[in-house]
């Protein structure tokens, strides 16, 4: 994350990936007298933040784009067959790819679907869809319900995470582990160099993911891919 320094100002730049740059102002000592190392861990330890967008859910579909459960509101090019079974996935999540919250080029949404029997022993793992601009409008009430889930909408709620997981205590960084999207990834080690974008915890919707968490990413090539971790 870039930031500058000044005499008396830190100025510190939270870039996204679209809109213009956000930035905070905070002071600092006046003194120049050799404080550089001083200052930089001032921004590390205070400062470097990065905005997340939480996942919060209201019971029912009112025309958002943005739900859990039910039915997708778009057609993806197609819906994914449970290998377990030969049978469409049901559909769990969509997500409105949003410049700033989500910034996946050329998708309207991203879509979670997975086998329908996964508490009777069918594979967990969900499949990432990613809806392109332009896809049709699901009015035929197509896909498979989730026997699992409730339809709900889904709502942001912006906070600011560290710029690094809190190792000192488990209950400060416990609160990092829900669904959300950007803010600071739970699971590091499965970036491998890929961008975070996201990630789908289990709970409170009720996910059976196998006890893991599904992490949103995009590859080299701005692709948006999933990984459970």
């Amino acid at each position: 994350m870039p930031w500058t320094l000044e005499r008396g100002v830190c100025l510190e730049i939270c870039r996204f990936s679209q809109p213009s740059p956000i930035a905070h102002r905070l002071p600092v000592a006046n003194s120049l007298e050799s404080d550089a190392a001083w200052k930089i861990t001032y921004i590390e330890t205070n400062i470097l933040m990065k905005t997340a967008y939480y996942m919060n859910v209201l019971k029912g579909h009112n025309g958002s784009l943005e739900r859990v459960g039910g039915l997708p509101s778009h057609l993806p090019p197609s819906f994914p067959i449970c290998p377990d079974t030969d049978q469409p996935m049901a559909f769990l999540l969509q997500i409105y790819c949003h410049p700033v919250r989500l910034p996946v080029p050329g998708a309207l949404c991203l879509q979670l679907y997975q086998c329908r029997s996964v508490d009777n022993g069918d594979d967990p793992t969900p499949v990432l869809v990613r809806v392109p601009m332009g896809a049709r409008e699901n009015i035929q009430a197509q896909g498979s319900i989730s026997p699992l889930l409730e339809p709900h909408d889904i709502i942001w709620e912006v906070k600011e995470d560290p710029d690094e997981m809190p190792s000192s205590s488990p209950v400060e960084g416990g609160k990092y582990y829900r669904s959300k999207l950007g803010g600071v990834p739970t699971f590091e080690s499965c970036l491998k160099g890929r961008r975070f974008l996201g990630q789908i915890a289990e709970s409170p919707m009720g996910f059976n993911f196998g006890g893991v968490m599904a992490i949103l990413m995009l590859d080299s090539n701005s692709n948006p891919i999933l990984e459970m971790c």
